[in-house]
């Protein structure tokens, strides 16, 4: 319903006064024009970017709880690469040291409810895998969920290891893990971040079996490189000992039997 104004020649609506009245309102608040302006289009980027930029959600793994840093804090470590302030790539590696072997094993044989001897099995086949293969679990995820072909001969990315010698070594396995792997449900107990937008591999490099052959462990770290025309990752460990079965340097951390997490899973 209109409203008749003084000027007989002239018609307002009902809704252009209240449109003067909030354009009044606004000239004597310039301030807050400004920040509802602000809010609307941090608004608009925000949605923009969940639509078309999917995020790893957790970034790089997180750790459940303490008691899984201190047990990880020897095996696991984590990089990023990034570009123009854009994600290029977050990785995740864990070395398959005889802790962990032992652990996978336990979470084995209590799931599908093993033997005591089909265990026993499952853990010389372990042993013999860690004599002869420096061993990582690998949880890499490509900005914008990228894809990742580790061992494709087109990938634009390739995976090296440098030993305790020194040496460059090339993988003589990648393995692709997939979600319903044991691997992700004896991970799951530990780390937060195994989400779907993450490409997990086993990756495997030749190792030499020096305590059995009573030769020295190499001084220098075992750095995985994960590298391409992007940029490149790289993750050391500064105790080879750790790939060879001996103990923590002094003031490291300790080796403790495996087991769940308290209060498993949140």
């Amino acid at each position: 319903m209109g409203t008749i104004s003084h000027n007989p020649a002239k018609i307002t609506t009902d809704a252009t006064m209240r449109t003067r009245s909030l354009t009044i309102g606004f000239r004597a608040r310039p301030a807050w024009v400004a920040l509802a302006l602000a809010l609307l289009l941090v608004s608009a980027c925000s949605s923009a970017r969940k639509r078309e930029e999917p995020a790893n959600i957790f970034g790089n793994l997180r750790y459940r709880d303490s008691a899984t840093e201190d047990r990880f804090s020897r095996s696991y470590r984590s990089g990023s690469l990034y570009q123009d302030f854009r994600t290029v790539m977050l990785a995740d590696a864990i070395a398959m040291d005889m802790e962990y072997r032992q652990g996978f094993v336990d979470m084995v044989k209590r799931t599908y409810m093993l033997s005591d001897a089909d265990a026993a099995s499952a853990m010389r086949q372990e042993s013999q895998e860690f004599d002869n293969c420096l061993c990582l679990l690998v949880f890499l995820y490509g900005g914008n969920n990228r894809p990742i072909p580790l061992g494709d001969p087109a990938s634009p990315w390739k995976v090296l290891l440098q030993d305790d010698d020194g040496q460059m070594l090339t993988p003589t396995t990648i393995e692709r893990l997939r979600p319903e792997n044991p691997t992700y449900q004896y991970l799951n107990l530990y780390f937060y971040g195994l989400d779907r937008w993450s490409q997990a591999f086993k990756i495997g490099f030749p190792k030499l079996n020096k305590t059995l052959l009573g030769q020295p462990i190499g001084k220098k770290p075992v750095e995985l490189i994960v590298t391409g025309l992007a940029g490149t990752v790289k993750l050391a460990w500064t105790d080879p000992r750790l790939f060879y079965g001996a103990g923590p340097a002094a003031g490291g951390a300790t080796s403790q039997g495996p087991g769940a997490p308290q209060g498993g899973k949140p």
